[in-house]
């Protein structure tokens, strides 16, 4: 894979915020730990990105013309997707998914790649490091 599955990324199941983003991982996500989060009545669940790809892949659908919307089956954390905003000055990544996979980034470079990404709220947070740098972006 383009995209690397071996790099240990850590997120809950229902928000997937990456371990990078705390300066120690202490597994016990920040964001969840305050009282207006949503937290299941079973806790914090963890995943990895690797045992994410083994049971998830992406569903890239056509929205619009230049407009693709990326989302993950079965649904996963709220159930998110992207949007690549494409056009001829390059294409626009609007929030991030958190599945990254050789069919995904096949599909997305044949479609121009990414020059840009825009995050809108940190629900999207989750592997951006990784798309960015797998396009480049």
């Amino acid at each position: 894979m383009q995209g690397n599955l071996e790099v240990t990324i850590y997120g809950v199941l229902y928000a997937f915020i990456g371990a990078g983003f705390y300066e120690e991982f202490t597994f016990r996500g920040l964001i969840c730990e305050d009282e207006r989060q949503f937290v299941r009545h079973t806790g914090q669940e963890w995943t990895t990105l690797k045992r994410l790809a083994a049971n998830h892949r992406n569903r890239l659908q056509n929205e619009a013309p230049q407009l693709l919307g990326i989302g993950t089956e079965p649904e996963f954390a709220i159930g998110q997707r992207a949007l690549l905003l494409q056009s001829p000055g390059g294409n626009l990544l609007w929030d991030c998914i958190s599945l990254l996979n050789d069919e995904t980034i096949a599909e997305l470079k044949a479609r121009g790649g990414i020059r840009a990404i825009a995050i809108s709220h940190p629900h999207f947070y989750s592997s951006m490091i990784e798309w960015a740098e797998c396009f480049d972006a």
